[in-house]
């Protein structure tokens, strides 16, 4: 009876957590202010007022990046400590394998040992859907998706920036992309990958996303747009499943991103309608 009683409890508990969390999170009215931020001060003294504030003790760039990230993983061990190691190794694939996955390849680059790219992305992959076996069917769905809007972004971005950009050939594409996708499978791949210009990309792919793009900023913008949107549509539904939980997690990685791309623009003294244009997954 425990049992039964418990996991329910356990869930509706994280999901509660989980919705108030959510609803802080990558608030266009929070990023206007932190865009209007003149230095690192400014930066440090808005974020004081937030939950980042106990993980960032000076106003300078390494010490707001270091405590983002300690953030991170402070609310990573406390929003998944409740769950079963088997629904935990997902997580930890996801979340921290990425980053494994860019230090093994930043690794090999010298090497020019290109075709091991694709042999590392095969096995992160594989990986991740082995580690959807042992979730009930909307949990596996829930994730599947989340999964495949990132890769679309990962590949999207990929051949984009190696055909417009590079002029790169298929045969140099191929290595590079990630046999994962929801809208595009690699098979799908195949129509984007002799064009070469902005404007080819983006007649192929505004029917398919409805919305257009005039530039590299604008198309990450459409790409992250579409995978805030699939993070969004798990939170529907019965409220017990670790899908949700995933989706908190990621949306607030994507905070963190653009927290550092604001961090980043006044490093370099760019303009504040160039940083804004670089903030992900959120109408400005």
């Amino acid at each position: 009876m425990f049992s039964l009683v418990a996991k329910p409890f356990k869930f509706s508990y994280l999901y509660s957590k989980c919705k108030a969390l959510k609803s802080q999170t990558n608030d266009k009215d929070f990023f206007e202010i932190l865009i209007d931020s003149n230095n690192y001060g400014d930066i440090y003294t808005y974020l004081q007022e937030k939950k980042y504030g106990n993980f960032i003790k000076e106003p300078t760039y390494e010490s707001i990046h270091e405590g983002l990230n300690k953030y991170f993983v402070h609310l990573y061990k406390n929003i998944t400590k409740q769950l079963s190691q088997k629904e935990r190794i997902l997580f930890e694939l996801f979340f921290f394998g990425k980053e494994t996955l860019l230090n093994d390849k930043q690794n090999i680059i010298h090497d020019k040992t290109i075709k091991t790219f694709n042999k590392l992305d095969i096995q992160f992959t594989k990986s991740l859907k082995k580690s959807l076996e042992h979730l009930n069917i909307e949990n596996q769905k829930d994730l599947s998706k989340i999964f495949g809007s990132y890769f679309d972004y990962m590949n999207l971005y990929t051949i984009f920036r190696l055909r417009v950009f590079y002029n790169a050939q298929t045969h140099e594409i191929l290595p590079f992309l990630f046999p994962y996708g929801l809208r595009f499978k690699l098979k799908d791949m195949s129509m984007l990958l002799p064009l070469s210009s902005l404007n080819e990309f983006n007649s192929v792919l505004e029917p398919i996303y409805k919305i257009g793009f005039d530039d590299l900023s604008s198309f990450r913008r459409v790409l992250y747009n579409d995978h805030y949107r699939v993070l969004n549509s798990v939170w529907k539904g019965f409220p017990f499943k670790i899908s949700i939980i995933f989706s908190l997690l990621r949306m607030k990685e994507i905070e963190i991103k653009n927290i550092k791309s604001i961090i980043e623009g006044v490093k370099y003294s760019q303009s504040k309608q160039d940083i804004k244009r670089m903030i992900l997954g959120v109408n400005m």
